[in-house]
């Protein structure tokens, strides 16, 4: 039961990060980081130990270009999100449901130079 929860957890968070959603990855994290490292196999505390240090990459970033400035607003799941209202409370300038108001992000949280997926591998 735990593995599944822990590898839902896990695919949670990469959705969240593939997003560039670091205000719901950020909540996925610390909601979860416990049981991860509690009860996760060696490779799923290893993937979350991997994914907390690109987290704390994203927040540096959006401490300076702003909160959202790592959404990804081309991403199809954005996309259906922003047309069912989702964002609205967030950021009710993308949410009138105008197209004209959506646009990609320059680059995502896995791109961004602070970016800690080459980390070496052991």
């Amino acid at each position: 039961m735990m593995e599944q929860l822990t590898a839902s957890a896990l695919t949670a968070l990469k959705s969240s990060e593939r997003r560039g959603d670091i205000e719901v990855m950020r909540t996925l994290l610390a909601s979860i980081g416990s049981d991860v490292a509690n009860d996760g196999t060696l490779e799923e505390v290893r993937e979350f130990a991997l994914l907390l240090m690109r987290m704390i990459a994203s927040i540096d970033h959006e401490a300076i270009a702003g909160k959202g400035s790592l959404i990804n607003w081309a991403d199809p799941e954005n996309q259906k999100m922003l047309k069912e209202g989702r964002f609205k409370n967030r950021f009710p300038e993308k949410s009138h449901g105008s197209q004209s108001s959506v646009r990609a992000a320059s680059y995502s949280v896995a791109s961004s130079p602070a970016s800690f997926s080459t980390v070496a591998k052991s």
